[in-house]
């Protein structure tokens, strides 16, 4: 970098071309726009091929909102990494190396669970390769997806959880929150994140149209309606 940094101070022009992929996306090219712009010099970037553009296109998965993580931390911190993303609702985009690939797919798989995943393999190059599934399905077809070139991995965000309340033969969504509501003891903890309110819960009794309230998941209710606490809470 400082040699190419003193060669464009004389006033020379300097061309960074890659054989696959953009320079400066998980890439050390980094170091030397960042050195550039120090030294005021003037940067151009020429649009080209980026693998993680067409494989999370390619995956099936949502692209309204994603997150590119590039690689992994090959040791130190990945454990870390990854259970700071295991929440994440956003589709994840992670780039890794054919030594690693199987390797990361269990540690994703291990921490995340069993989610939706896209493995793209030598994208946009000549033996291009995507397969579809659960993170379950494709560890099992291992033998099958050679672990050659480089690779992008999809990975599904967190899905919201739903819940149904069933009273009287009603189904009552139950819209998940992180916000709970308590108001003057009443609410029963459904989960370490929200409650339900009995209040809602009794007039909901008395309207024949569904209510949607927000809560997380099942308790035991006291209070004014009992009738409640025997009705029957299914998780979808």
């Amino acid at each position: 970098t400082p040699g190419l940094i003193h060669r464009l101070k004389a006033q020379q022009s300097v061309a960074l071309i890659t054989d696959a992929g953009t320079p400066g996306i998980s890439d050390p090219a980094f170091y030397l726009v960042r050195e550039a712009i120090k030294e005021n010099i003037k940067i151009e970037a020429i649009p080209g091929a980026t693998a993680f553009v067409p494989a999370v296109i390619l995956s099936g998965l949502p692209t309204d909102r994603f997150v590119f993580e590039g690689f992994l931390p090959a040791k130190k911190g990945r454990h870390s990494r990854l259970e700071s993303l295991k929440d994440d609702p956003r589709t994840l985009i992670f780039y890794e190396s054919p030594k690693r690939i199987w390797r990361t797919l269990k540690d994703i798989y291990h921490v995340f669970g069993d989610r939706k995943v896209a493995l793209a393999r030598e994208m946009t190059k000549k033996f291009e390769q995507v397969i579809r599934g659960s993170l379950a399905e494709v560890l099992k077809d291992e033998d099958a997806f050679p672990a050659k070139g480089e690779f992008v991995i999809v990975v599904h965000g967190k899905e919201k959880s739903k819940l149904v309340l069933t009273l009287a033969g009603q189904e009552l969504p139950i819209v998940l929150s992180s916000q709970s509501t308590e108001k003057s003891g009443q609410a029963h903890s459904m989960s370490e994140d929200s409650t339900v309110s009995l209040g809602i819960l009794a007039q909901t009794l008395a309207s024949p149209k569904p209510s949607t309230f927000e809560s997380s998941d099942s308790s035991h209710f006291k209070g004014p309606s009992e009738e409640v606490a025997s009705q029957h809470l299914s998780l979808i």
